[in-house]
């Protein structure tokens, strides 16, 4: 939902999935991404990756689709499920991961929220190298989560 695909489209996209692919929870898996619209997913056919549009249940052209679709998530390679998810695509000093922080938005080197940090900077009237050396951290990751908690308050989605 936060990169604009409707409810309907991801309820769609998950009863083709959990069908397609036999998976009560499929949306875990390296083999789906999004462009805002629709969810894809990755098939293999006898060795042909093959890219197929869940929502309209038929394949689309990899070469076009595939550029615009999501990134940023991390996956593990035992099994292609989903370890972290690195929120601004070019700048991966803002990370979720499920192990840090119960999957909130942290400062990647540091493991702060952004969240604490972004309140610490309004406390302390915007004053991002006091709020850097309070937690003992680069004035860029305050910056960093600065803006990320800014753009969330603003619905923006962070590029």
């Amino acid at each position: 939902r936060k990169h604009g695909v409707p409810l309907q489209a991801i309820r769609a996209a998950a009863e083709s999935a959990r069908d397609m692919f036999n998976q009560k929870y499929p949306f875990t898996c390296k083999r789906f991404q999004t462009d805002g619209r629709s969810v894809f997913a990755m098939v293999d056919d006898e060795g042909n990756e093959n890219l197929i549009d869940l929502v309209r249940k038929q394949q689309v052209f990899k070469k076009i689709i595939k550029p615009s679709l999501y990134s940023g998530i991390e996956y593990d390679s035992n099994n292609n499920s989903a370890l972290r998810w690195y929120p601004l695509v070019k700048n991966r000093s803002i990370v979720l991961d499920p192990q840090f922080s119960f999957g909130r938005p942290i400062v990647a080197d540091a493991g702060i929220a952004t969240e604490v940090l972004h309140q610490s900077w309004l406390a302390e009237d915007e004053d991002t190298r006091l709020v850097a050396g309070l937690y003992e951290i680069d004035p860029a990751a305050v910056k960093a989560a600065v803006m990320f908690e800014q753009r969330i308050a603003t619905r923006e989605v962070p590029h």
